[in-house]
């Protein structure tokens, strides 16, 4: 979960600064992997509930951070100046 919070936070960061270019590829995977840890909260050993220590300090804030993430990520891309109309 801190890996998917690290590489999205880089990628939408060197988007933001003009580093790399604002494709879909780069869209669709942030986007992924923010759906990913939804999955991945799910596979935890014994199926703990929602709320417990873990969730609170890792989870959701991973969570907000690669939605956040992700969502400035499609407004760069959505105001690119390649877009032909």
């Amino acid at each position: 979960m801190i890996t998917a919070l690290t590489s999205v936070s880089i990628m939408a960061y060197m988007v933001a600064n003009g580093r790399r270019p604002p494709t879909l590829s780069s869209l669709i995977w942030s986007a992924a992997l923010t759906y990913s840890l939804i999955s991945l909260r799910g596979l935890m050993p014994g199926a703990p509930p929602i709320g417990i220590f873990i969730d609170k300090v890792v989870y959701f804030p991973s969570l907000v951070v690669t939605l956040t993430c992700s969502l400035w990520i499609l407004v760069i891309w959505t105001k690119r100046d390649d877009f032909e109309s």
